[in-house]
């Protein structure tokens, strides 16, 4: 059934936990032990073939889901890196009529910051004047 999924599950268990990694080992377990009563009672009438397949179809439906999961995670992650790649260093604020490029950190709420087109925004703010050149 997978040494990661039992591992999991045991731990989960140890911990007092119900989760996703007990329940699957759980219904996977139940079915292995009933494909094993038909295995040794060798009943005509018993569904010995029905309770190995559910074992596997849980084992493979959980293996699926974790690998969803780690697709969902990874890309989650990456684009929160490629978010903040996107907050610049610097900002062009404007004091006295004089452009200064200070870092971000410095940069106060009563600044007046000067954006120029294509750039990335760094913090949130009123609009004071708008101006555009085609």
């Amino acid at each position: 059934m997978g040494e990661h999924f039992l591992r999991m599950a045991y731990q989960s268990i140890r911990r007092g936990i119900f989760n996703q990694h007990v329940l699957p080992e759980a219904g996977a377990f139940a079915g292995l032990a009933g494909g094993v009563i038909g295995l040794v009672a060798q009943s005509p009438d018993y569904p010995t073939a029905p309770f190995f397949a559910v074992s596997v179809m849980v084992v493979i439906y959980h293996t699926f889901s974790e690998w969803l999961s780690l697709i969902v995670k990874t890309r989650s992650s990456q684009a929160v890196k490629r978010l903040l790649d996107l907050q610049p260093e610097t900002a062009r604020v404007v004091k006295g009529g004089v452009e200064i490029t200070t870092p971000i950190d410095e940069v106060q709420v009563t600044d007046l910051v000067r954006i120029r087109g294509r750039r990335t925004l760094t913090s949130a703010g009123q609009a004071m004047q708008d101006a555009c050149r085609l």
